[in-house]
């Protein structure tokens, strides 16, 4: 049995923000839900302005920052935890 759910407003970050880190956790806790699948959701973006006078100040390139901001956005296991029947995989 499936169920499907649509929910739609003007901000999709925030709505896509409130349902992979609120409603989806909640949701996955309940007995009987086997999978749940977020389609259509906003990909979270960050723009990063570079000062050039600042990255010459601090004798860095924006190639350095890319690196040093994609090697920080990363997502590691971190352990499990068991709840009955239910395993959840922990990332940080």
């Amino acid at each position: 049995m499936a169920l499907m759910i649509g929910i739609t407003g003007k901000n999709k970050e925030l709505i896509t923000s409130f349902v992979e880190e609120t409603l989806q956790p909640r949701l996955k806790r309940n007995r009987g839900i086997g999978n749940i699948s977020v389609m259509g959701n906003a990909t979270r973006q960050i723009k990063v302005w570079l000062d050039p006078a600042r990255l010459k100040e601090y004798n860095l390139s924006a190639a350095e920052i890319y690196s040093k901001i994609k090697a920080a956005n990363t997502v590691t296991p971190a352990g499990t935890i068991t709840d009955g029947t239910k395993e959840f995989i922990l990332k940080s």
